[in-house]
């Protein structure tokens, strides 16, 4: 896995399950943009929630094909979130 990636611009990329729970692996991670796709797993899987140097998630333009909470992992993320045109958040 790349490691040594600060960024990771998956937008547009018609994933339409879950987040990959290999983005966890990213240690040094600080940003991560999901926009614009159909994603119906959970919010943030446990593996996101643990990359400590994530500063900004973008969750924004209907990503979610379904209706969610936003408790759980999602409550312990303290920086930047962007849900902007999202019904289901």
């Amino acid at each position: 896995m790349l490691k040594g990636l600060f960024g990771l611009n998956l937008s547009h990329n018609n994933l339409t399950e879950t987040i990959p729970t290999e983005i966890g692996e990213i240690e040094v991670l600080e940003s991560l943009d999901l926009s614009f796709n159909q994603l119906s797993g959970p919010i943030i899987p446990r593996s996101i929630s643990k990359l400590s140097k994530l500063g900004l998630l973008i969750l924004s333009h209907k990503i979610f094909c379904r209706e969610f909470s936003r408790e759980g992992h999602l409550s312990t993320f303290n920086e930047t979130l962007s849900f902007g045109d999202n019904p289901y958040l």
